[in-house]
């Protein structure tokens, strides 16, 4: 299964859909037309912001045009989180890479890191200023790694038995949203928290250098707390002007000092946590000077795609395949680490949300109590915020691979603080109608259904008098083949 990139036929269908009227962007990088007498006007491509690794970093605006490596990149439209690309003969949808890897077309690899409609609904712009035309668009060679092995590495060593799992919720520029509805306000994650779940404390797990460079600061004292946390600040070796932050570190095994030189691989400390955040928040700082403990969270690079690269090796990545599962929505962190399943379906992951370029931020709704949680799914997500977007259909997929065969499968539904009424489906089978008290789920029947296409889809099918629909556990299993 493929499902990162589109390549488009019908074009010009598409774009008069995509982008109804004129676009002032479109309008603003149109190229004059000469007058009679007058010497064709040289078409001047922008400049790539930087480039790390092999992968080149480059603002474009809608209309923009950059020649990399002898293959011709136009930015077409942006819509939401997707973005319409040209790249020689081949057109593609892609979406800012919140978890998404890179697609390739032809001798190209490419992915999206922001885009000006993602970063238009966050709190903190600052977190976004690398972004400073309509999209940033991120080029490699397909024959090439996004980023060479030999000279870095993934931020954690393997040694302990450590495996990533991919799906926390603190995935790059991963929305907040659900975590203010008291302010209305909601940011992007600056960076990447990774799930260290049972290592709190621990000499488990070490925290590594994911390439050469000087420790330009080692922060142990933060104001209001006092947790015994640690940051870490290191000058990237191999591109001037880049740093790697890590964050929650425990203080008492920092096994690094201020202007340490340090190799690829170089044990930096393990992590601290509180039960709720075992994780390792890992971020990368494009800027002229030193990002200082205050500004770490300004002018962050999407880095996803390489860390994706880092620890599965090579792409494509291979879609998981599941056979029985047990699916936890909105629930603590802690046990479950900080997984919500809140987030858009990726193949890699073998699940997640069916949402379309209605949703910019490519996720739904959660609510998390001390001991329980759900995501929740009303007609219209996240209205009181900028993010506010209204689903098209009456109800909401989430889709597991699996392999072909007979299962069953049922869920749990209902709110922790709110009433809910859903209709629920698995694999177009019924499974009933349930409304739920505030703070009430209940158990759907188990179904039998049959999968031919290595898809288990559930649907939730939401009420037509506006009442929320909430989920909170999916358990399935073979039964046969």
């Amino acid at each position: 299964m493929q499902v990162k990139c589109i390549v488009i036929s019908l074009l010009g269908v598409w774009l008069m859909a995509f982008t109804p009227g004129k676009s002032p962007a479109a309008e603003r990088s149109r190229v004059p037309v000469p007058g009679p007498g007058q010497a064709p006007q040289e078409k001047k491509e922008p400049p790539p912001l930087f480039k790390w690794g092999n992968a080149t970093y480059v603002n474009l605006g809608i209309g923009e045009t950059f020649l990399y490596e002898g293959t011709e990149v136009e930015l077409l439209a942006v819509h939401h989180r997707f973005n319409l690309i040209r790249a020689g003969s081949d057109t593609l949808r892609i979406g800012v890479s919140f978890r998404t890897p890179a697609v390739t077309a032809g001798q190209l690899r490419i992915f999206v890191a922001d885009n000006k409609e993602v970063a238009a609904l966050s709190s903190r712009p600052e977190t976004h200023r690398l972004l400073q035309k309509d999209a940033l668009v991120v080029l490699s060679l397909a024959a090439e790694p996004l980023i060479d092995h030999w000279s870095f590495g993934f931020p954690v060593s393997f040694t302990g038995g450590f495996l990533w799992r991919n799906n926390e919720e603190t995935h790059m520029f991963s929305y907040e949203g659900s975590d203010a509805a008291t302010t209305g306000e909601a940011a992007f994650f600056p960076g990447v928290a990774i799930d260290m779940v049972n290592a709190r404390g621990l000499e488990k797990h070490a925290v590594l250098a994911m390439e050469a460079g000087k420790v330009v600061w080692v922060e142990t004292r933060f104001p209001g707390t006092a947790e015994p946390k640690a940051a870490v600040c290191i000058e990237s070796g191999s591109t001037p002007g880049l740093y790697y932050l890590y964050r929650n570190l425990y203080n008492r095994n920092l096994m690094v000092s201020r202007n340490q030189e340090l190799e690829k691989g170089d044990p930096i400390g393990t992590i601290w946590g509180d039960g709720n955040r075992e994780n390792l928040h890992l971020a990368v700082v494009r800027s002229e000077t030193a990002p200082t403990p205050e500004t770490a969270d300004h002018n962050i690079v999407n880095f996803y795609p390489q860390l994706l690269e880092l620890y599965y090796g090579r792409q494509p990545l291979n879609s998981q395949l599941f056979t029985k599962g047990q699916i936890l929505f909105g629930k603590p962190a802690g046990p479950h680490g900080n997984v919500k399943n809140a987030s858009a379906y990726e193949d890699y992951l073998g699940m997640g949300w069916i949402l379309g370029e209605w949703n910019t931020t490519g996720k739904v709704e959660w609510i998390t109590g001390r001991q329980n949680g759900n995501v929740r799914l009303p007609g219209v997500l996240f209205h009181d915020r900028k993010a506010r977007c209204t689903n098209p259909h009456p109800w909401y997929d989430y889709q597991i691979n699996v392999q072909n065969g007979v299962y069953r499968i049922r869920a749990s539904v209902g709110d922790l603080l709110l009433p809910t009424r859903q209709r629920v489906e698995f694999e177009g089978v019924p499974a009933g109608t349930f409304t739920t008290a505030k703070g009430e789920y209940t158990w759907t029947p188990e179904k039998i259904v049959r999968i031919r296409d290595n898809t288990l889809n559930v649907r939730i099918y939401l009420d037509e008098n506006g009442q929320m629909a909430g989920l909170s556990e999916i358990v399935f299993q073979q039964a046969a083949l």
